[in-house]
């Protein structure tokens, strides 16, 4: 270190400042402190004194003693930029950003070209949330000097922060490659790349982070949070955040991550405990307020479900995902109105995976439209447009000619069912019906619920089903199942495909047993479910009838008819539950105790949507025995 230290009172002063610059430089601290204290009560005014003691009370950690020392010293010596450059930093370590950005700021027009002075006055900006000058300060570091680690993780982190993801990543594997042992980079990159989906990719460079810096908190819940929502990983996951926790207890991040991972396994009397916790150590944390509502909704509160998706939103009012949960949690409890508006919000979540049509004709907005034609098309998955396909007839009988653009396997069953409708596949680029000049509007069929839906009483009375089987087909079906010895046709759907919460609504079929058992030898059970079910048929030993030439998956005009020619149908909730539903087919249809985005079975027994359904819940996520003991007394009873 150099001192630059000229004699402003007499010798000894100077002698006595030159031995505390010794020691300084020798990093004997605690004596150098002890020595410029000396010096500063002999001449409490000397700047130079004033200036050295206040950048070594900053290399110790005591930033309120820095900045009243190199204040002083710099109104002692105004302009003196070494003061100045110091004050910035001071300022930085004590939070003041403001005052760190003028003071660098001041440093950069007598030293323009230092890649340094630019590096902290982009920290600086990027600690005011100033993003754009703290880019461009960090990216002008780099310009005079492009191997500047420091500069190269910030504008990684800058970049992060905009979620401009895929230049983040880009920017981390440069700093990376200036740092490769920089953990922190390492660690944030990871989560980049995790929110690019490139999962195995982020596994690989926490791990390295982990290896790196061990005690380090953040990688252990970074990286456990890449399986926290998978059941069957997530386990692993709280014990990741566990470590986290172990090593950081008041980690408000970990307490959160670690409730996610409760509220897959199922555990949410614990996962709301954890999200408390998260909020308490960080009232300000939206996520874990919509994680608390989450987990309120999963054990049956919903007024309490709707208060923190509600704080979520306070918090931050563009939080997409906390509107949609306060939608769905509104649509369960039957406040159909308020729900519609909040459900609005799924188009900006971004797990939301069906993209928006952008169809060129400006969206409807409940405006009479008689007389003319709407397009409306189908969202989400194939039991999602039968849903919501309901309806669609209203717009008929509203004096509105209609375009329906569907999955192109629900199209035969739409054409038969609505020989009025223009009926068309889904494709892309899209059908060029889509683009008829006579179309004045159009909307996602989700998107009708706030216009035709809106409370109990705008839900069809006499309609028990909205969709036609082939009758031939179905017919066909029945005499060829049932034969001459059987005298009931029971249909069966046992798993749901979901890739996101499929496995809460998936049951085994050798756990179905009880219904054959209840059913009697007079019932031929039919096998409903879509995939390939040979080894489950086969390990379950039931008299289950399997139409091998049938596509289950992609005949869905094929699957109706089979659906049609039972007499019930029992089923998780899948395409299956939908389509005996929207065919007025009585349907017991299995539902996870929390429904979640399942939100329409409601919480009574029977349904608005499908008059001939009944709906049989579980008490807790994949446990069935309760609910099909149930089942089977009643088709006892029904013998």
């Amino acid at each position: 270190m150099s001192s630059n230290a000229v004699p402003t009172e007499n010798s000894a002063t100077a002698t006595l400042l030159s031995l505390a610059v010794q020691l300084h430089q020798a990093g004997d601290l605690a004596a150098a402190e002890a020595q410029y204290r000396i010096v500063l009560e002999r001449s409490p005014d000397h700047a130079e004194a004033l200036y050295l003691s206040g950048a070594l009370a900053h290399q110790m950690g005591a930033p309120d003693e820095a900045l009243r020392k190199l204040s002083r010293s710099l109104a002692l010596r105004p302009g003196y930029i070494p003061a100045v450059e110091m004050l910035g930093a001071a300022s930085a370590k004590a939070g003041k950003f403001e005052d760190a950005a003028r003071y660098f700021g001041i440093v950069l027009a007598h030293k323009p070209t230092s890649p340094d002075t630019h590096y902290h006055l982009g920290h600086a900006h990027l600690s005011l949330r100033s993003y754009g000058k703290a880019e461009a300060a960090l990216r002008q570091a780099l310009k005079l000097n492009p191997a500047h680690g420091p500069a190269l993780y910030l504008l990684a982190v800058t970049l992060r922060l905009q979620r401009r993801l895929p230049e983040a990543a880009r920017a981390f594997a440069q700093a990376l490659d200036a740092q490769p042992n920089n953990a922190n980079a390492l660690d944030e990159y990871g989560g980049v790349l995790f929110d690019l989906g490139r999962v195995a990719e982020a596994e690989e460079v926490i791990r390295r982070a982990i290896v790196l810096a061990p005690d380090m908190a953040n990688p252990y819940t970074n990286l456990g949070r890449l399986h926290q929502t998978d059941i069957a990983r997530a386990e692993e996951s709280l014990a990741l955040h566990e470590q986290a926790l172990a090593r950081e207890p008041n980690y408000a991040d970990a307490h959160n991550n670690r409730g996610v991972a409760l509220q897959t396994l199922g555990r949410f009397d614990e996962a709301i405990t954890s999200f408390q916790s998260a909020i308490a150590l960080k009232p300000t944390m939206a996520e874990a307020h919509n994680n608390l509502g989450n987990a309120h909704y999963k054990v049956g509160d919903i007024a309490g479900a709707v208060k923190h998706f509600q704080q979520a939103i306070t918090l931050n009012p563009a939080y997409a995902e906390a509107h949609w949960n306060k939608g769905l949690a509104h649509l369960t409890r039957g406040d159909l109105a308020d729900g519609w508006a909040e459900y609005e919000w799924r188009w900006k979540c971004k797990d939301f995976a069906f993209p928006s049509r952008n169809f060129k004709q400006p969206q409807w907005r409940g405006e009479d439209l008689s007389g003319s034609r709407i397009l409306v098309w189908g969202e989400q998955g194939i039991g999602d447009e039968i849903l919501y396909g309901s309806m669609v007839g209203d717009l008929v009988t509203h004096g509105c000619a209609v375009t329906w653009e569907a999955d192109p396997r629900f199209v035969p069953l739409l054409q038969r069912s609505y020989p009025g409708i223009e009926v068309i596949a889904r494709m892309t680029p899209p059908h060029p019906a889509t683009a008829a000049p006579s179309i004045r509007a159009q909307i996602p069929t989700a998107g009708l619920g706030q216009y035709l839906r809106r409370d109990a009483a705008s839900f069809p009375t006499q309609r028990r089903s909205y969709l036609q089987a082939d009758k031939l087909r179905s017919w066909g079906y029945r005499a060829r199942l049932l034969g001459s010895s059987k005298t009931q046709l029971i249909g069966v759907s046992w798993i749901s495909k979901n890739p996101d919460f499929g496995v809460h609504k998936t049951a085994s079929l050798e756990a179905l047993a009880p219904l054959w058992q209840a059913a009697g030898p007079s019932a031929q059970f039919v096998d409903l479910q879509y995939s390939d079910t040979a080894a489950e048929r086969a390990a379950a030993h039931l008299d289950l009838a399997h139409l091998e030439d049938l596509d289950l998956f992609n005949d869905i005009d094929g699957l109706a008819a089979l659906i049609a020619a039972c007499d019930m149908v029992i089923t998780v909730s899948n395409t299956t539950a939908h389509l005996a539903g929207a065919l007025g087919v009585p349907v017991w249809v299995m539902a996870p105790n929390a429904g979640g985005k399942l939100w329409y079975w409601g919480g009574a027994p029977k349904s608005l949507w499908y008059p001939s359904a009944t709906i049989f819940r579980n008490a807790a996520n994949g446990a069935w025995e309760d609910v099909i003991a149930v089942m089977a007394e009643q088709i006892a009873e029904m013998k």
